[in-house]
């Protein structure tokens, strides 16, 4: 198969082995060797001219979908991020395909005494680092890095698996803010207040433009 083909193959494997650690290191294996010419597409490609002054977006390209397994592209461009987020009850790897970023992920810290219902919660940093595309691919499961963000320092392409997908029921995904930001050069094991985002608070994301058609007939029939 194809390398997009081999990774849906290893991820349906992951998705139904209930996590081995062999259908596990096998998925992240072929992802690490995922490169952004294995998409069809250039650098050049990534952001149309139109698209590279746009604030607070980021470009959602879902590739493949079922109810176990959603595998999509990122683009996000320069100074924007995916903002902090959640993955409830789910396991997500990513590979950074181009560009450069700042990763941040957070744990909830248990028995957190903070009431519920004022929609907010105390986490302790475990990620904080610079990825590129040589850096190994990230992963994240239901107990580890579970709320994470991703800040853009160049136009950058991130290809996620998620496992299983996203529920409009029981796995809905929350968007977040750190309350209590402080600015610092790593804060992996600072405890922090994250805030979770009313509706209309949360960024926009842009699904599929026809730029990128071309580019998702490719992927799919790849697959």
């Amino acid at each position: 198969p194809t390398k997009i083909g081999a990774i849906v193959d290893a991820a349906i494997a992951f998705s139904s082995s209930t996590g081995s650690q062999t259908s596990f290191s096998n998925l992240k294996c072929h992802l690490a060797a995922l490169s952004l010419s294995d998409l069809g597409l250039e650098p050049r490609h990534l952001f149309p001219r139109r698209f590279t002054s746009t604030k607070n977006h980021y470009f959602h390209f879902p590739i493949f979908y079922t109810e176990q397994v959603t595998i999509a592209v990122f683009l996000i461009p320069r100074g924007n991020r995916l903002p902090l987020h959640d993955h409830p009850n789910m396991t997500v790897f990513s590979k950074l395909l181009h560009g450069r970023v700042h990763w941040r992920a957070f744990d909830w810290i248990a028995d957190d005494p903070v009431s519920s219902f004022q929609h907010k919660r105390y986490a302790r940093a475990v990620v904080d680092e610079q990825l590129n595309p040589n850096s190994a691919v990230l992963d994240l499961n239901p107990n580890s890095a579970n709320i994470h963000e991703v800040a853009a320092y160049e136009d950058s392409a991130l290809f996620d698996v998620l496992t299983p997908s996203y529920t409009e029921d029981d796995r809905v995904c929350s968007y977040y803010r750190v309350a209590n930001e402080q600015r610092q050069e790593n804060i992996i094991g600072q405890t922090v207040l994250l805030e979770a985002l009313p509706n209309q608070d949360i960024p926009f994301s842009s699904q599929a433009d026809r730029p990128y058609q071309q580019f998702l007939k490719y992927c799919k029939g790849n697959i």
